[in-house]
C-alpha cells in the first residue's frame, strides 16, 4: 500500500497526472467533434508537464507552499524534466500551422506571467485557468485542422470552458488555507457553499447544452448517457469538497474527472 501511495504521490507532485488528464480531456473533445490530431496530443502532454513544473518551481519560493519539501528534494530532476519537455514541445510547435502557433504563443505568455503577475490580480485566477485549458483543448485543433466553426462547435467548446471552470473551484476551496486573502478567489470572497453552488451551476448549464446537442443528433446515445453519468459523479464529488479535504482528494480524484 505504501508503494502505491508513493507512486500516486509522484504522479501528482511531478505533474505527470495533470498532463495525462489534459490529454484525456482533449481526446474526449476530439471524439465529440469527430476529429483527431496526434501531434497535438504529444504537444499538450509535454507543454503541460513543462509549464506546471515551471510554475511549481516559481511558487516553491513562497512561504507555506505545500509542495516545497518535495520540490526541494527533487529540484534537479524537475529542472531536467522542464528542459526535456520544453524541447519536445518546441519540436512539435514548429510542425503546427502559423495560426495554431499564434494561439500557442499567446497562452504560453499567459502561463509564464501567471505565477509572477496574473495570479495576484483579484478574481481573475479561475478565468485564466479556464481560458488556457479551453484554448489548449479545443481551439488548437479547430485551427490546426481548419474545422468549420458553427454553433455546435461553439457549444462543444463552451462545455469545455464550463467544465474546467467547475473543477477549478474545488482547487480554490482546498487552497483557502494557503492563498493570501488579497488573491480574491471565489471561495475567499463568497465562501465554500456559494462557490460550490456556482461550480454545480456550471455543470447544470453543461447538461442543458449536451441535452440540446443530443436532441440535435450531434451526440450518440452512448455518449450522452456517459456524460450524464459523469456529471452525476462530478456533482457528488464537488458536493463533498471542503477546505479540510486532503490534497489527494482534489489533486487526484477531482483532477481525474
Amino acid at each position: 500500500m505504501n508503494l502505491i501511495s508513493k507512486f500516486t504521490e509522484t504522479l501528482i507532485f511531478s505533474n505527470i497526472w495533470v498532463s495525462i488528464c489534459i490529454v484525456c480531456l482533449y481526446q474526449a473533445f476530439s471524439i465529440m467533434i469527430n476529429e483527431q490530431n496526434n501531434d497535438i496530443i504529444i504537444f499538450l502532454f509535454f507543454s503541460t508537464l513543462s509549464c506546471y513544473n515551471f510554475q511549481r518551481i516559481v511558487k516553491s519560493k513562497q512561504a507555506n507552499y505545500k509542495y516545497s519539501k518535495w520540490i526541494s528534494k527533487f529540484r534537479p530532476l524537475i529542472k531536467t524534466t522542464i528542459v526535456i519537455s520544453s524541447a519536445i514541445s518546441i519540436f512539435y510547435f514548429l510542425k503546427f500551422k502559423i495560426t495554431t502557433q499564434i494561439f500557442i504563443v499567446c497562452i504560453s505568455l499567459i502561463s509564464i506571467l501567471y505565477p509572477f503577475i496574473l495570479r495576484k490580480i483579484p478574481y481573475i485566477k479561475i478565468f485564466i485557468i479556464s481560458i488556457i485549458w479551453t484554448i489548449s483543448i479545443s481551439i488548437l485543433i479547430i485551427f490546426e485542422e481548419k474545422i468549420k466553426i458553427d454553433i455546435d462547435l461553439i457549444l462543444f467548446t463552451v462545455t469545455i470552458f464550463l467544465f474546467v471552470f467547475s473543477i477549478t473551484i474545488p482547487f480554490d476551496i482546498r487552497d483557502i488555507k494557503y492563498d493570501n486573502e488579497k488573491l480574491k478567489t471565489l471561495p475567499i470572497v463568497l465562501g465554500e457553499q456559494k462557490s460550490k453552488i456556482i461550480s454545480l451551476s456550471s455543470l447544470v448549464i453543461s447538461l442543458f447544452i449536451y441535452s440540446y446537442l443530443f436532441i440535435d443528433k450531434k451526440l450518440f446515445f452512448s455518449q450522452y448517457i456517459g456524460i450524464l453519468c459523469f456529471l452525476f459523479i462530478m456533482t457528488i464529488m464537488i458536493d463533498k469538497v471542503n477546505k479540510e479535504r486532503s490534497d489527494f482528494y482534489v489533486s487526484f480524484w477531482i483532477e481525474s474527472t
